[in-house]
C-alpha cells in the first residue's frame, strides 16, 4: 500500500461532532484503564505504542489525555533524541531493544528508530543500500517482538504546515512552553514539503501485516484523542485477556471463606441492632412529646364553641349541694365530618370523697351540657 501524506488531510474526521467525540473518548478511555488493569494482571502481553511526528504535532497533549489516566505501574513513555556517544558506539537498534515493554506493560516510544531512516536522508547521509538494511533490520525486529507476544502501534501524527507554524510560533508567546522552544524548529519547518516526502515513503516501506501504520490528523485536538482512543481500544478488546486464577491450598480457602461469613452474620446482626436502637429512641422522642403535650394542656379550661365562632372559656361547675367541688379541665375541638360533630376530648379529673359511680354520672351530665350549648 502507497502511502501519500500530502493527500490525507490533517484535520478532524468529516463525520465526527466535536461534543459527541469529547463524550465518546472519555468514555473509551474508562475502558482501555479497565482493559490495561487486565493486561497486567493477565502478564502474557504486552504493548509498544509508536508515535511518530513532525514538530509541534501535539504527542504531549496525545500522551497526557489519552493515556494519562492509567496506573504508571503499567504504562510508561521513553523518548528518543540525537543518539548519544555511547549509543552510535553499537547498531542503531541497540538503544531501542533494551527500551522495549516488561509482559503486562505499556510502553509508548516518543519518536523512534524510524527517525534512523528519516533524519539519515534528510541531511543526505545515507545510501540506498544503507536504506534498505536498515529497513529489513527494523522489519525482523518487529516481527521478533510481536512473536513474543508485544502488540505495536504505530501512529503517525501528522499535522499541517500553517497549524505547525501557528504552534511553534505559539511556543514563543506561551510561558509555559518556553522549554519546548528551538531556533532551529523554524528552518526545519520550512523544509515541511521535504519531510512529508521522505515521511510518505518511510511509512509506505515499513506497514507490515504485523506492524501497520496509522496516519491520525492533529490539526484539532478532539479529533487527535478520539482517533487514538478508537485504536488502542480496538485492539486491546481482540486480546484474549484473562483474571489470573487463584493459586492457594484448599484448607486456606476454605477457611477464609468461613472466616467471610461469619464477619457477613455478624455485620448484619449489628445492622439490625443498630436499625433496634433507632426506633426505640425515636418511639421514646414521640413519647416524651406526648407527655410533654398532655401537661400543657392540664392548664386549659374546658372550652365551647359560641354562636359567634369564637372559643369562649367555660367557668368552673358545681354539681350536687351535697358533694365536694369537681374540678374538670380539658380541651375539646369539634370536627364536623359528614355533617356529625365530633368531640375529640383530653381530662384529667380531680375528685375527692366521691363514689366511682356517682362521678361517672357527673362526667356525663358536663358532656351533654357542652353539646346542648
Amino acid at each position: 500500500m502507497t502511502i501519500k501524506l500530502k493527500k490525507i488531510t490533517t484535520g478532524p474526521l468529516p463525520w465526527l461532532v466535536k461534543a459527541k467525540a469529547k463524550k465518546d473518548t472519555k468514555k473509551m478511555i474508562k475502558k482501555i484503564v479497565e482493559l490495561q488493569h487486565k493486561l497486567y494482571a493477565d502478564g502474557r502481553f504486552s504493548y509498544l505504542i509508536i508515535l511518530q511526528w513532525l514538530d509541534a504535532s501535539g504527542k504531549d497533549g496525545l500522551i497526557t489525555k489519552v493515556l494519562g489516566a492509567i496506573n504508571p505501574m503499567g504504562c510508561s513513555v521513553k523518548s528518543f533524541g540525537v543518539p548519544t556517544k555511547e549509543e552510535l558506539a553499537h547498531d542503531f537498534l541497540w538503544r531501542i531493544h533494551k527500551e522495549t515493554p516488561a509482559k503486562g506493560t505499556i510502553k509508548v516510544f516518543n519518536r523512534s528508530h524510524y527517525e534512523d531512516l528519516v533524519m539519515p536522508q534528510i541531511n543526505g547521509t545515507m545510501t540506498k543500500k544503507e536504506y534498505q538494511r536498515r529497513l529489513e533490520a527494523i522489519k525482523n525486529f518487529e516481527q521478533l517482538l510481536v512473536d513474543n507476544g508485544t502488540i505495536i502501534i504505530k501512529c503517525f501524527l501528522h499535522v499541517s504546515a500553517e497549524k505547525q507554524r501557528e504552534k511553534l510560533e505559539e511556543r514563543m508567546i506561551d510561558p509555559k512552553k518556553h522549554r519546548k522552544h528551538k531556533d532551529d524548529d523554524f528552518r526545519k519547518a520550512s523544509e515541511y514539503d521535504k519531510y512529508i516526502d521522505i515521511y510518505s515513503d518511510v511509512l509506505t516501506d515499513t506497514s507490515w501485516d504485523h506492524a501497520p501504520w496509522h496516519i491520525i490528523g492533529t490539526d484539532e485536538n478532539f479529533s487527535k484523542e478520539y482517533e487514538f482512543a478508537t485504536i488502542l481500544l480496538a485492539s486491546l478488546k481482540k486480546l484474549p485477556l484473562k483474571w489470573p486464577k487463584l493459586e492457594t491450598s484448599m484448607h486456606v480457602l476454605k477457611a477464609v471463606k468461613q472466616n467471610m461469613t461469619e464477619r457477613k452474620k455478624e455485620k448484619k446482626k449489628k445492622k439490625k441492632k443498630e436499625n433496634t436502637d433507632t426506633l426505640y429512641e425515636d418511639t421514646k422522642g414521640k413519647k416524651k412529646d406526648i407527655l410533654l403535650n398532655d401537661k400543657s394542656t392540664k392548664q386549659i379550661h374546658m372550652t365551647s364553641w359560641s354562636s359567634s365562632h369564637q372559643w369562649e372559656p367555660q367557668e368552673k361547675e358545681k354539681k350536687d349541694a351535697g358533694t365536694e367541688d369537681i374540678t374538670v379541665s380539658s380541651k375539646a375541638t369539634v370536627v364536623k365530618e359528614k355533617n356529625t360533630p365530633h368531640i375529640l376530648t383530653k381530662r384529667t379529673q380531680s375528685v375527692s370523697s366521691v363514689k366511682a359511680s356517682r362521678s361517672s354520672l357527673i362526667k356525663a351530665d358536663v358532656i351533654n351540657d357542652e353539646l346542648r350549648v
